[in-house]
């Protein structure tokens, strides 16, 4: 009896600490062991020392935000959780880096979290993260940080090489536009995010399949490097007016994403334009894009899997968990969707 009182007073004590150090280092950050804002906005209770766990423990999910996409992974990622019999744990970031950190320390300091899953808001500052970790197990989902910040068998990346995104955008141009007699393409470029990986992969992807195929890429907007529309689709829109405003002459419009592609295409479309005379390539293969390219919109998407990124990012969890040496780059491929290329089965 009087070993269990005692027991009670020191984790008392220990809590009392811990919570002090928390809100000193975190400048009143709400306690880690009270409430965990959801992407939904509504909260729920975040794991302490003496909650159950699953028959594994818990894998935890850190999301910088939830859009369409990221709530799919999301779904995906519980699911292979649970079937594999351990506990799931998500914190939404809401855009902001430094709640993200704080709720990597949150489950780092959470004994029952055996692995955490990351979906970066800025792959730069993946050092950041690994650090709030506290050496468990940490799979970088979705968003690839430098090869250099990974670890085989602790520090890993599951997810697509956003070069391949913009190859496939680009072997598709080379296609559409192999009888043009200048082999010069005046490109409309609608980027991402500025600094996101994605952006950067899929504008150096395009590109490089279609110089190698020989042509010019001549990218007409942005003084020669294109727009951020900031994945949106208004944002897309809007700068697509200004596009054939300036330029009417312009090929294409290549998106980093099918949001602003979307844009793009009511763009055009008010324009008293067709996507047959000015074509438009997304990347996602959102069920928007899918039924714009349906109904003759859109002219082409590429495929990121979601549900695929989300299994390998368990799955990889769940072996270093278990002690293999998992390699750092785990890519799940990324497919065409056309009217000449439909391998994922969207279009049916």
């Amino acid at each position: 009896m009087k070993r269990k009182v005692i027991q009670k007073v020191l984790v008392g004590l220990l809590c009392v600490s811990m919570l002090g150090i928390i809100i000193t280092g975190c400048n009143k950050e709400t306690p880690a062991e009270e409430t965990n804002t959801t992407d939904e906005g509504t909260t729920e209770a975040v794991a302490d020392e003496g909650a159950e766990a699953g028959e594994g423990g818990i894998i935890a999910l850190s999301l910088s935000q939830t859009d369409t996409f990221l709530a799919t992974l999301r779904d995906a990622t519980q699911a292979a959780v649970e079937a594999a019999g351990y506990e799931f744990q998500v914190q939404d970031a809401q855009k902001d880096q430094q709640m993200q950190i704080t709720n990597i320390q949150k489950y780092a300091a959470d004994p029952n979290v055996k692995a955490i899953i990351i979906c970066p808001k800025e792959a730069t500052a993946a050092a950041q993260m690994v650090e709030a970790a506290g050496g468990k197990p940490v799979v970088f989902v979705n968003r690839q940080p430098d090869e250099a910040d990974l670890v085989e068998g602790k520090v890993v990346f599951a997810g697509s090489d956003e070069v391949v995104a913009g190859e496939t955008q680009g072997a598709w141009l080379a296609k559409h536009f192999a009888d043009k007699a200048d082999k010069t393409i005046k490109v409309g470029l609608l980027l991402g995010e500025l600094g996101h990986p994605g952006t950067i992969g899929r504008t150096a992807g395009f590109q490089q399949v279609l110089k190698e195929a020989g042509f010019t890429v001549e990218i007409v907007n942005g003084g020669g490097e294109g727009q951020t529309g900031n994945w949106d689709r208004k944002e897309g829109q809007n700068l697509t007016d200004q596009i054939l405003l300036n330029y009417p002459d312009v090929d294409v419009i290549v998106a980093n994403n099918d949001d602003m592609a979307l844009g793009a295409v009511e763009a055009i479309q008010n324009a008293g334009k067709t996507t047959e005379e000015i074509p438009v390539v997304g990347v996602d293969a959102t069920d928007p894009g899918i039924e714009s390219l349906k109904a003759g919109g859109l002219s082409m998407t590429v495929f990121q899997d979601a549900v695929g990124q989300g299994n390998e990012a368990v799955k990889c969890a769940i072996a270093m968990i278990n002690g293999e040496n998992v390699p750092k780059l785990n890519y799940v491929p990324f497919i065409e969707v056309s009217a000449d290329s439909d391998e994922a089965g969207l279009l049916k």
